[in-house]
């Protein structure tokens, strides 16, 4: 569908955009030009069959993707859930990175740490070490398996 009917109704409503904007037919014209070589030379070629089974059914079944690192079962994007999500049978996990006001990339969906841990405030006006002080399963609904646990980096 990306190449065809979708991509058709992409370009004709791109058109007609930059046609307002530029008010040039033939300038119109050589910007999607420009965009559709781009993305035709800089496009991914397709993955083999195989290769894509072994991602999607790896041994044949359905690829178990725990999500913010399994956090229905532990306090999201912690080891203590990536841990609990390979023991209940995940292939994978999705995680999600934010960084500290020094730059120290840590395990965090949100651009705050108020909504899973017991602290408050931006993680661009935190530091690592403040960061890590903070109890990322204090609002989790089993905190109480988790006294120990901390914020991954």
């Amino acid at each position: 569908m990306l190449w065809g009917e979708g991509l058709l109704l992409s370009f004709s409503g791109l058109f007609v955009l930059s046609l307002l904007l530029t008010r040039s037919p033939l300038l119109s014209c050589l910007l999607l030009s420009g965009l559709y070589l781009l993305l035709l030379f800089s496009r991914f070629p397709p993955v083999p069959e195989s290769r894509a089974s072994h991602v999607l059914r790896p041994g044949g079944k359905v690829s178990v993707i725990a999500h913010r690192g399994g956090a229905h079962d532990g306090p999201e994007n912690t080891l203590a859930a990536i841990r609990l999500a390979a023991r209940n049978g995940a292939t994978g996990v999705e995680l999600d990175l934010e960084f500290t006001k020094d730059g120290i990339p840590i395990l965090m969906h949100d651009d705050t740490v108020d909504r899973t841990t017991d602290g408050t405030g931006r993680l661009t006006d935190l530091t690592f070490g403040e960061v890590r002080k903070l109890d990322p399963a204090a609002k989790h609904r089993l905190r109480h398996l988790y006294n120990d646990e901390k914020v991954p980096h």
